[in-house]
Protein backbone atom coordinates (compact mmCIF):
# COMPACT_ATOMS: atom_id res chain seq x y z
CA UNK A 1 0.00 0.00 0.00
CA UNK A 2 3.36 2.49 -0.10
CA UNK A 3 2.72 4.62 -2.21
CA UNK A 4 6.64 4.61 -2.86
CA UNK A 5 5.89 1.09 -4.03
CA UNK A 6 3.22 1.62 -5.94
CA UNK A 7 5.45 4.53 -7.92
CA UNK A 8 8.10 2.32 -8.49
CA UNK A 9 5.78 -0.71 -9.60
CA UNK A 10 3.71 2.02 -11.95
CA UNK A 11 7.41 2.96 -13.53
CA UNK A 12 8.63 -0.59 -14.29
CA UNK A 13 5.40 -1.15 -15.95
CA UNK A 14 5.63 1.61 -18.11
CA UNK A 15 9.27 0.68 -18.78
CA UNK A 16 8.75 -2.71 -19.84
CA UNK A 17 6.01 -1.64 -22.30
CA UNK A 18 8.05 0.88 -23.23
CA UNK A 19 10.52 -1.91 -23.81
CA UNK A 20 7.90 -3.75 -26.02
CA UNK A 21 7.71 -0.84 -28.64
CA UNK A 22 11.15 0.07 -29.17
CA UNK A 23 12.12 -3.62 -29.66
CA UNK A 24 9.13 -3.74 -32.16
CA UNK A 25 10.59 -0.67 -34.04
CA UNK A 26 14.31 -1.49 -33.97
CA UNK A 27 13.63 -4.79 -35.52
CA UNK A 28 11.11 -2.78 -38.38
CA UNK A 29 14.37 -0.52 -38.48
CA UNK A 30 12.16 3.30 -39.09
CA UNK A 31 9.24 4.91 -37.50
CA UNK A 32 7.36 8.87 -38.05
CA UNK A 33 7.19 11.02 -35.18
CA UNK A 34 3.84 12.41 -33.59
CA UNK A 35 3.97 15.39 -31.31
CA UNK A 36 1.53 17.72 -30.31
CA UNK A 37 1.35 20.16 -27.37
CA UNK A 38 -1.65 21.25 -25.21
CA UNK A 39 -2.32 22.83 -21.58
CA UNK A 40 -2.79 20.35 -18.93
CA UNK A 41 -2.98 21.96 -15.28
CA UNK A 42 -1.31 25.06 -15.70
CA UNK A 43 1.49 23.22 -17.60
CA UNK A 44 2.70 22.82 -20.92
CA UNK A 45 2.70 18.86 -22.03
CA UNK A 46 3.61 17.87 -25.27
CA UNK A 47 2.94 14.06 -26.29
CA UNK A 48 4.77 11.89 -27.96
CA UNK A 49 3.90 9.29 -30.33
CA UNK A 50 5.04 6.73 -33.00
CA UNK A 51 4.16 5.64 -36.00
CA UNK A 52 5.45 2.43 -37.67
CA UNK A 53 4.00 -0.97 -39.59
CA UNK A 54 4.62 -3.93 -37.65
CA UNK A 55 3.84 -7.05 -39.94
CA UNK A 56 2.19 -4.82 -42.51
CA UNK A 57 -0.23 -3.50 -40.00
CA UNK A 58 -0.15 -0.01 -39.01
CA UNK A 59 0.76 0.70 -35.46
CA UNK A 60 0.69 3.86 -33.53
CA UNK A 61 1.75 3.88 -30.33
CA UNK A 62 2.16 6.99 -27.47
CA UNK A 63 5.73 7.19 -25.60
CA UNK A 64 5.73 9.72 -23.37
CA UNK A 65 4.70 12.96 -21.93
CA UNK A 66 7.30 15.61 -21.48
CA UNK A 67 6.62 18.56 -19.67
CA UNK A 68 7.88 21.74 -21.90
CA UNK A 69 6.52 25.03 -19.57
CA UNK A 70 9.91 26.08 -19.76
CA UNK A 71 11.30 25.45 -23.23
CA UNK A 72 8.30 25.92 -25.56
CA UNK A 73 10.63 27.96 -28.24
CA UNK A 74 11.21 25.54 -31.48
CA UNK A 75 14.81 24.48 -29.99
CA UNK A 76 13.27 23.64 -26.79
CA UNK A 77 10.65 21.88 -28.08
CA UNK A 78 12.96 19.70 -30.65
CA UNK A 79 15.41 19.28 -27.60
CA UNK A 80 12.65 17.47 -25.61
CA UNK A 81 12.12 15.24 -28.42
CA UNK A 82 15.61 14.65 -29.05
CA UNK A 83 16.46 13.38 -25.57
CA UNK A 84 13.05 11.62 -24.80
CA UNK A 85 14.29 9.77 -28.12
CA UNK A 86 18.04 8.60 -26.79
CA UNK A 87 16.68 7.85 -23.49
CA UNK A 88 14.57 4.87 -25.63
CA UNK A 89 17.19 4.17 -27.52
CA UNK A 90 15.39 5.27 -30.50
CA UNK A 91 17.86 7.73 -31.64
CA UNK A 92 20.13 6.24 -34.51
CA UNK A 93 16.76 5.03 -36.41
CA UNK A 94 16.02 6.67 -39.51
CA UNK A 95 12.85 8.92 -38.68
CA UNK A 96 10.94 9.20 -42.22
CA UNK A 97 8.17 11.80 -41.39
CA UNK A 98 7.30 13.82 -39.24
CA UNK A 99 3.78 15.33 -38.12
CA UNK A 100 2.59 18.67 -36.20
CA UNK A 101 0.24 21.29 -36.24
CA UNK A 102 0.68 24.33 -38.18
CA UNK A 103 1.82 26.48 -35.62
CA UNK A 104 5.10 28.89 -36.87
CA UNK A 105 7.05 27.16 -33.79
CA UNK A 106 6.36 23.27 -35.24
CA UNK A 107 6.43 24.08 -38.90
CA UNK A 108 8.53 26.59 -39.61
CA UNK A 109 10.83 26.47 -42.55
CA UNK A 110 13.70 27.98 -41.62
CA UNK A 111 14.02 27.51 -37.54
CA UNK A 112 10.93 25.63 -36.92
CA UNK A 113 10.96 21.95 -35.19
CA UNK A 114 10.19 20.23 -38.19
CA UNK A 115 13.32 22.05 -40.02
CA UNK A 116 15.66 21.04 -36.83
CA UNK A 117 14.97 17.54 -37.15
CA UNK A 118 16.01 17.27 -40.96
CA UNK A 119 19.35 18.09 -39.66
CA UNK A 120 19.69 14.78 -37.76
CA UNK A 121 16.84 13.05 -39.95
CA UNK A 122 17.10 14.55 -43.74
CA UNK A 123 14.45 12.32 -44.70
CA UNK A 124 12.23 13.56 -42.46
CA UNK A 125 8.96 14.65 -44.49
CA UNK A 126 7.01 17.04 -42.48
CA UNK A 127 3.13 16.50 -42.58
CA UNK A 128 0.83 19.27 -41.75
CA UNK A 129 -1.99 17.01 -40.45
CA UNK A 130 -4.96 16.48 -43.14
CA UNK A 131 -7.40 17.36 -41.06
CA UNK A 132 -6.12 20.67 -39.03
CA UNK A 133 -5.54 21.82 -43.01
CA UNK A 134 -9.24 20.57 -43.98
CA UNK A 135 -10.29 22.37 -40.73
CA UNK A 136 -8.68 25.67 -41.53
CA UNK A 137 -9.87 25.47 -45.40
CA UNK A 138 -13.34 25.98 -44.07
CA UNK A 139 -13.18 28.23 -41.35
CA UNK A 140 -11.20 30.56 -43.69
CA UNK A 141 -13.65 29.98 -46.72
CA UNK A 142 -16.53 30.71 -44.36
CA UNK A 143 -15.18 34.23 -43.69
CA UNK A 144 -15.63 35.43 -47.29
CA UNK A 145 -19.09 35.88 -47.31
CA UNK A 146 -21.07 38.48 -45.31
CA UNK A 147 -24.25 36.29 -45.08
CA UNK A 148 -22.72 33.44 -44.02
CA UNK A 149 -20.48 35.30 -40.98
CA UNK A 150 -23.91 36.69 -40.06
CA UNK A 151 -25.64 32.83 -39.70
CA UNK A 152 -22.53 31.83 -37.78
CA UNK A 153 -22.59 34.99 -35.13
CA UNK A 154 -25.74 34.77 -34.32
CA UNK A 155 -25.38 30.58 -34.34
CA UNK A 156 -22.69 31.30 -31.55
CA UNK A 157 -24.99 33.97 -29.79
CA UNK A 158 -27.24 31.38 -29.17
CA UNK A 159 -25.02 29.00 -26.87
CA UNK A 160 -24.70 31.92 -24.65
CA UNK A 161 -28.26 32.41 -23.17
CA UNK A 162 -28.95 29.09 -22.37
CA UNK A 163 -25.66 28.50 -20.78
CA UNK A 164 -27.35 30.19 -17.54
CA UNK A 165 -28.04 27.67 -15.36
CA UNK A 166 -31.50 28.93 -14.87
CA UNK A 167 -32.10 29.35 -18.90
CA UNK A 168 -30.89 25.99 -19.16
CA UNK A 169 -33.46 23.87 -17.12
CA UNK A 170 -35.77 25.96 -18.96
CA UNK A 171 -34.47 24.81 -22.52
CA UNK A 172 -34.97 21.07 -20.79
CA UNK A 173 -37.96 21.58 -19.69
CA UNK A 174 -39.08 22.88 -22.99
CA UNK A 175 -37.72 19.46 -24.78
CA UNK A 176 -39.53 17.48 -22.48
CA UNK A 177 -42.55 19.11 -22.74
CA UNK A 178 -42.50 18.39 -26.85
CA UNK A 179 -41.30 15.22 -25.96
CA UNK A 180 -37.90 15.13 -28.03
CA UNK A 181 -34.37 13.76 -27.36
CA UNK A 182 -32.41 15.65 -24.85
CA UNK A 183 -29.68 17.76 -26.94
CA UNK A 184 -27.28 20.10 -26.12
CA UNK A 185 -26.24 23.28 -27.36
CA UNK A 186 -21.82 23.47 -27.75
CA UNK A 187 -19.89 26.53 -28.49
CA UNK A 188 -18.62 27.33 -31.18
CA UNK A 189 -14.62 27.01 -32.00
CA UNK A 190 -12.63 28.21 -35.26
CA UNK A 191 -10.15 24.95 -33.71
CA UNK A 192 -12.07 22.32 -33.73
CA UNK A 193 -14.39 22.56 -36.58
CA UNK A 194 -16.43 19.84 -35.75
CA UNK A 195 -18.14 21.46 -33.03
CA UNK A 196 -19.76 23.95 -35.80
CA UNK A 197 -21.00 21.00 -37.29
CA UNK A 198 -22.54 20.16 -33.62
CA UNK A 199 -24.12 23.22 -32.91
CA UNK A 200 -25.58 23.21 -36.63
CA UNK A 201 -26.97 19.63 -36.44
CA UNK A 202 -28.24 21.00 -32.60
CA UNK A 203 -30.26 24.36 -33.56
CA UNK A 204 -31.42 22.30 -36.88
CA UNK A 205 -32.97 19.82 -34.65
CA UNK A 206 -34.26 21.49 -31.81
CA UNK A 207 -35.34 24.62 -33.50
CA UNK A 208 -38.88 24.54 -32.33
CA UNK A 209 -37.62 24.16 -28.51
CA UNK A 210 -34.93 27.12 -29.15
CA UNK A 211 -37.45 29.24 -30.68
CA UNK A 212 -40.07 28.48 -28.24
CA UNK A 213 -37.27 29.01 -24.95
CA UNK A 214 -36.50 32.00 -26.41
CA UNK A 215 -40.05 33.36 -26.05
CA UNK A 216 -40.61 32.77 -22.88
CA UNK A 217 -37.02 34.52 -22.22
CA UNK A 218 -37.78 37.19 -23.99
CA UNK A 219 -40.55 38.47 -21.50
CA UNK A 220 -39.64 41.87 -20.20
CA UNK A 221 -38.94 40.74 -16.50
CA UNK A 222 -36.72 37.72 -17.23
CA UNK A 223 -32.72 39.03 -17.35
CA UNK A 224 -32.03 37.62 -20.76
CA UNK A 225 -34.74 39.08 -22.38
CA UNK A 226 -32.93 42.03 -24.55
CA UNK A 227 -30.68 38.87 -25.80
CA UNK A 228 -33.77 36.51 -26.07
CA UNK A 229 -35.77 39.04 -27.82
CA UNK A 230 -33.46 39.56 -30.89
CA UNK A 231 -32.23 36.03 -31.36
CA UNK A 232 -35.45 34.92 -31.96
CA UNK A 233 -36.29 37.40 -34.74
CA UNK A 234 -32.81 36.55 -36.01
CA UNK A 235 -33.72 32.92 -36.49
CA UNK A 236 -37.12 33.35 -37.88
CA UNK A 237 -35.90 34.95 -41.42
CA UNK A 238 -35.64 33.60 -43.77
CA UNK A 239 -32.09 33.93 -44.48
CA UNK A 240 -31.09 32.00 -41.21
CA UNK A 241 -33.16 29.68 -41.92
CA UNK A 242 -31.68 29.13 -45.24
CA UNK A 243 -28.28 29.33 -44.33
CA UNK A 244 -29.09 26.50 -41.79
CA UNK A 245 -30.46 24.13 -44.19
CA UNK A 246 -27.29 24.68 -46.68
CA UNK A 247 -24.74 24.33 -44.34
CA UNK A 248 -26.32 21.28 -42.21
CA UNK A 249 -26.24 19.58 -45.66
CA UNK A 250 -22.81 20.97 -46.32
CA UNK A 251 -21.33 19.80 -42.94
CA UNK A 252 -22.40 16.90 -42.41
CA UNK A 253 -20.40 15.41 -45.59
CA UNK A 254 -17.66 17.96 -44.34
CA UNK A 255 -17.90 16.29 -41.00
CA UNK A 256 -17.61 12.47 -42.63
CA UNK A 257 -14.13 13.40 -44.49
CA UNK A 258 -13.22 14.92 -40.78
CA UNK A 259 -13.19 11.42 -38.88
CA UNK A 260 -12.15 9.63 -42.02
CA UNK A 261 -8.94 11.49 -42.14
CA UNK A 262 -8.64 11.20 -38.53
CA UNK A 263 -8.80 7.05 -38.23
CA UNK A 264 -5.33 5.44 -36.93
CA UNK A 265 -5.03 3.28 -40.15
CA UNK A 266 -5.61 6.52 -42.58
CA UNK A 267 -2.96 6.41 -45.41
CA UNK A 268 -1.67 8.98 -47.33
CA UNK A 269 -3.71 7.03 -50.37
CA UNK A 270 -6.70 7.17 -48.58
CA UNK A 271 -6.81 10.84 -47.53
CA UNK A 272 -5.57 11.96 -50.99
CA UNK A 273 -8.67 10.36 -52.31
CA UNK A 274 -11.04 11.67 -49.48
CA UNK A 275 -9.54 14.72 -50.42
CA UNK A 276 -10.55 14.56 -54.07
CA UNK A 277 -14.11 13.62 -52.93
CA UNK A 278 -14.94 16.09 -51.00
CA UNK A 279 -13.73 18.32 -54.09
CA UNK A 280 -16.16 16.70 -56.21
CA UNK A 281 -19.25 17.06 -53.94
CA UNK A 282 -18.59 20.98 -53.52
CA UNK A 283 -18.45 21.08 -57.41
CA UNK A 284 -21.68 18.98 -57.56
CA UNK A 285 -23.73 20.87 -55.09
CA UNK A 286 -22.68 24.10 -57.50
CA UNK A 287 -24.97 23.06 -59.88
CA UNK A 288 -28.58 24.79 -60.88
CA UNK A 289 -30.44 21.11 -59.86
CA UNK A 290 -28.73 21.24 -56.41
CA UNK A 291 -29.95 24.85 -55.88
CA UNK A 292 -33.55 24.09 -56.77
CA UNK A 293 -33.67 20.61 -54.42
CA UNK A 294 -31.98 22.65 -51.58
CA UNK A 295 -34.89 25.85 -52.25
CA UNK A 296 -38.11 23.14 -51.81
CA UNK A 297 -36.13 21.80 -48.46
CA UNK A 298 -35.86 25.74 -47.30
CA UNK A 299 -39.70 26.65 -48.45
CA UNK A 300 -40.82 23.15 -46.59
CA UNK A 301 -39.09 24.15 -43.51
CA UNK A 302 -40.78 27.34 -42.99
CA UNK A 303 -43.77 25.57 -44.02
CA UNK A 304 -43.70 23.07 -40.99
CA UNK A 305 -42.85 25.72 -38.57
CA UNK A 306 -44.28 28.45 -39.24
CA UNK A 307 -41.92 31.00 -39.62
CA UNK A 308 -42.08 33.69 -42.24
CA UNK A 309 -44.77 31.58 -44.34
CA UNK A 310 -45.73 34.29 -46.63
CA UNK A 311 -42.49 35.17 -47.37
CA UNK A 312 -41.39 31.99 -48.22
CA UNK A 313 -44.28 31.61 -50.85
CA UNK A 314 -43.69 34.72 -52.52
CA UNK A 315 -39.82 34.41 -52.88
CA UNK A 316 -38.99 32.62 -56.54
CA UNK A 317 -36.13 30.37 -57.07
CA UNK A 318 -32.80 33.25 -58.41
CA UNK A 319 -32.51 33.11 -62.16
CA UNK A 320 -29.31 31.57 -63.48
CA UNK A 321 -26.89 34.96 -63.77
CA UNK A 322 -25.58 35.89 -67.03
CA UNK A 323 -21.63 34.38 -67.34
CA UNK A 324 -19.06 36.94 -66.38
CA UNK A 325 -15.39 36.70 -67.09
CA UNK A 326 -13.41 36.58 -64.03
CA UNK A 327 -9.98 37.37 -63.63
CA UNK A 328 -7.35 35.24 -64.36
CA UNK A 329 -5.96 35.62 -60.78
CA UNK A 330 -9.16 34.31 -59.46
CA UNK A 331 -9.49 31.35 -61.68
CA UNK A 332 -10.28 28.77 -58.72
CA UNK A 333 -12.94 31.11 -57.22
CA UNK A 334 -16.40 32.88 -58.21
CA UNK A 335 -16.93 35.91 -57.22
CA UNK A 336 -20.63 36.42 -56.26
CA UNK A 337 -22.82 38.00 -53.52
CA UNK A 338 -24.49 34.77 -52.89
CA UNK A 339 -23.60 31.66 -50.53
CA UNK A 340 -22.78 29.56 -53.88
CA UNK A 341 -19.48 31.85 -53.42
CA UNK A 342 -18.77 29.87 -50.10
CA UNK A 343 -18.96 26.54 -52.07
CA UNK A 344 -16.34 28.48 -55.14
CA UNK A 345 -14.01 29.30 -51.76
CA UNK A 346 -13.87 25.72 -50.15
CA UNK A 347 -12.99 24.11 -53.84
CA UNK A 348 -9.93 27.15 -54.68
CA UNK A 349 -8.62 26.78 -50.73
CA UNK A 350 -8.76 22.72 -50.77
CA UNK A 351 -6.49 22.84 -53.88
CA UNK A 352 -4.77 25.62 -52.63
CA UNK A 353 -3.94 24.00 -49.21
CA UNK A 354 -3.45 20.36 -50.60
CA UNK A 355 -1.48 20.85 -53.84
CA UNK A 356 -0.76 18.32 -56.81
CA UNK A 357 2.95 18.76 -55.43
CA UNK A 358 1.73 18.02 -51.87
CA UNK A 359 0.07 14.91 -52.55
CA UNK A 360 2.65 14.04 -54.83
CA UNK A 361 4.04 10.66 -52.21
CA UNK A 362 0.70 10.05 -51.43
CA UNK A 363 -0.01 9.04 -55.30
CA UNK A 364 3.38 7.12 -54.59
CA UNK A 365 1.64 5.61 -51.61
CA UNK A 366 -1.03 4.47 -53.50
CA UNK A 367 1.47 2.90 -56.36
CA UNK A 368 2.70 1.32 -53.77
CA UNK A 369 -0.38 -0.56 -52.40
CA UNK A 370 -1.66 -1.28 -55.71
CA UNK A 371 1.48 -2.51 -57.13
CA UNK A 372 2.22 -0.07 -59.66
CA UNK A 373 5.51 1.05 -61.52
CA UNK A 374 5.07 4.72 -60.20
CA UNK A 375 7.15 4.82 -57.19
CA UNK A 376 9.80 7.05 -57.75
CA UNK A 377 9.19 9.58 -55.16
CA UNK A 378 9.76 7.33 -52.71
CA UNK A 379 12.69 5.63 -54.08
CA UNK A 380 14.18 9.00 -54.29
CA UNK A 381 13.57 10.24 -51.03
CA UNK A 382 13.95 6.86 -49.39
CA UNK A 383 16.07 4.14 -51.00
CA UNK A 384 19.32 5.80 -49.44
CA UNK A 385 18.49 5.80 -45.69
CA UNK A 386 16.36 2.82 -45.95
CA UNK A 387 18.78 0.26 -48.19
CA UNK A 388 15.81 -0.42 -50.23
CA UNK A 389 17.31 -1.36 -53.77
CA UNK A 390 15.18 0.31 -56.34
CA UNK A 391 15.98 -1.93 -59.11
CA UNK A 392 15.33 -5.09 -57.22
CA UNK A 393 12.08 -3.45 -56.06
CA UNK A 394 11.25 -2.99 -59.47
CA UNK A 395 11.11 -6.64 -60.07
CA UNK A 396 9.83 -7.85 -57.13
CA UNK A 397 6.73 -5.57 -57.90
CA UNK A 398 6.73 -6.87 -61.07
CA UNK A 399 6.88 -10.95 -59.99
CA UNK A 400 4.15 -9.97 -57.65
CA UNK A 401 1.55 -8.16 -59.61
CA UNK A 402 2.41 -11.09 -62.20
CA UNK A 403 -1.10 -13.03 -61.30
CA UNK A 404 -4.10 -11.74 -62.61
CA UNK A 405 -5.75 -10.92 -59.34
CA UNK A 406 -6.62 -7.79 -57.99
CA UNK A 407 -4.13 -6.55 -55.06
CA UNK A 408 -5.55 -5.22 -51.92
CA UNK A 409 -4.33 -4.94 -48.53
CA UNK A 410 -5.19 -8.20 -47.55
CA UNK A 411 -3.80 -10.14 -50.19
CA UNK A 412 -0.39 -7.78 -49.39
CA UNK A 413 -0.80 -8.99 -45.56
CA UNK A 414 -0.91 -12.62 -46.71
CA UNK A 415 1.30 -13.03 -49.21
CA UNK A 416 3.89 -10.39 -49.12
CA UNK A 417 6.91 -11.87 -46.56
CA UNK A 418 10.27 -10.49 -46.28
CA UNK A 419 12.12 -13.38 -47.12
CA UNK A 420 10.42 -13.42 -50.66
CA UNK A 421 9.84 -9.84 -51.65
CA UNK A 422 12.60 -8.22 -48.65
CA UNK A 423 12.67 -4.83 -50.75
CA UNK A 424 9.17 -4.60 -52.04
CA UNK A 425 7.67 -5.38 -48.20
CA UNK A 426 9.99 -2.53 -46.48
CA UNK A 427 8.41 -0.70 -49.61
CA UNK A 428 4.90 -1.84 -48.50
CA UNK A 429 5.88 -0.80 -44.48
CA UNK A 430 7.19 2.47 -44.98
CA UNK A 431 3.64 3.49 -47.05
CA UNK A 432 1.80 2.35 -44.32
CA UNK A 433 4.36 4.33 -41.94
CA UNK A 434 3.50 7.57 -43.37
CA UNK A 435 0.90 9.47 -41.49
CA UNK A 436 -2.19 12.39 -42.03
CA UNK A 437 -2.26 13.73 -38.66
CA UNK A 438 -1.79 13.98 -35.20
CA UNK A 439 -4.93 12.34 -34.08
CA UNK A 440 -3.32 9.77 -31.64
CA UNK A 441 -1.99 12.61 -29.74
CA UNK A 442 -4.88 14.51 -29.65
CA UNK A 443 -6.29 11.29 -28.01
CA UNK A 444 -3.50 11.43 -25.20
CA UNK A 445 -4.55 14.67 -23.96
CA UNK A 446 -8.03 12.60 -23.36
CA UNK A 447 -6.19 10.34 -20.89
CA UNK A 448 -4.64 12.75 -19.07
CA UNK A 449 -7.63 14.74 -18.49
CA UNK A 450 -9.16 11.48 -16.98
CA UNK A 451 -6.48 10.33 -14.81
CA UNK A 452 -4.17 13.55 -13.84
CA UNK A 453 -5.61 15.60 -10.53
CA UNK A 454 -2.18 16.46 -8.99
CA UNK A 455 0.45 14.23 -9.57
CA UNK A 456 4.53 14.37 -10.38
CA UNK A 457 4.82 14.64 -14.13
CA UNK A 458 6.90 11.70 -14.86
CA UNK A 459 4.12 9.66 -12.94
CA UNK A 460 1.53 10.82 -15.26
CA UNK A 461 3.20 9.72 -17.90
CA UNK A 462 4.17 6.23 -16.97
CA UNK A 463 0.29 5.99 -15.79
CA UNK A 464 -1.10 7.72 -18.96
CA UNK A 465 1.45 4.88 -20.68
CA UNK A 466 -0.41 2.18 -19.25
CA UNK A 467 -3.90 3.49 -19.72
CA UNK A 468 -3.20 4.49 -23.49
CA UNK A 469 -1.17 1.35 -24.25
CA UNK A 470 -3.38 -0.87 -22.40
CA UNK A 471 -3.41 -3.66 -25.30
CA UNK A 472 0.42 -3.76 -24.37
CA UNK A 473 -0.11 -3.20 -20.18
CA UNK A 474 -2.43 -6.37 -20.19
CA UNK A 475 0.32 -8.63 -22.07
CA UNK A 476 2.58 -8.01 -18.76
CA UNK A 477 3.69 -10.82 -17.03
CA UNK A 478 3.80 -10.40 -12.88
CA UNK A 479 7.32 -12.55 -12.86
CA UNK A 480 8.97 -9.92 -15.15
CA UNK A 481 7.94 -7.22 -13.02
CA UNK A 482 8.99 -8.75 -9.88
CA UNK A 483 12.48 -9.79 -11.22
CA UNK A 484 12.85 -5.72 -12.28
CA UNK A 485 11.67 -5.24 -9.02
CA UNK A 486 13.97 -7.07 -7.41
CA UNK A 487 17.09 -6.14 -9.91
CA UNK A 488 17.37 -2.61 -8.64
CA UNK A 489 18.26 -2.36 -5.19
CA UNK A 490 18.77 -3.97 -1.44
CA UNK A 491 15.63 -3.32 0.22
CA UNK A 492 15.95 -4.85 3.52
CA UNK A 493 16.27 -3.15 6.79
CA UNK A 494 18.97 -3.68 9.07
CA UNK A 495 17.59 -4.40 12.32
Amino acid sequence: TSHEFQHEVMHICADLVTKGIVEAVRKIGFFTIIADEARSFKTEQLSLCIRYAENIEVRERFLCFIDCSSSRGAEGIYRCIKKALEIRGLQNLPVIAQSYDGAAVMSGHVSGVQQRMKTDHPSAVYVHRMAHKLNLVLVDSCKVNRTAVGFFNVIEKVYNPFAAPSNHQVFLDMQQALGLKPREIVQLSDIQWACKWKIVLAVKMQYTVIIKSLEKLSDPAEKWSIEASGLNQHMRRLQFIACLLIFQDLLNVVHVAHRALQAQDMTLAKASDTIERLKYFFKKCRSDESWSSVWEDITRFCQDHNILQEEANDCQVPKKRRVVKSSATLKDFLVSDTLGQILDAMNGELKRQFSKESMAIAGAVDSVLKCEKDVQPFLQQYAGPLNINPYIVASEMELFASTDCSITLEKLQNEVSPSQYPNYYKLIQLSLTLLVGTVTSERSFSAIRRIRSTMASDRCSSLALLHIECDMTAKLISEDIIDVYASQGKRRMQL
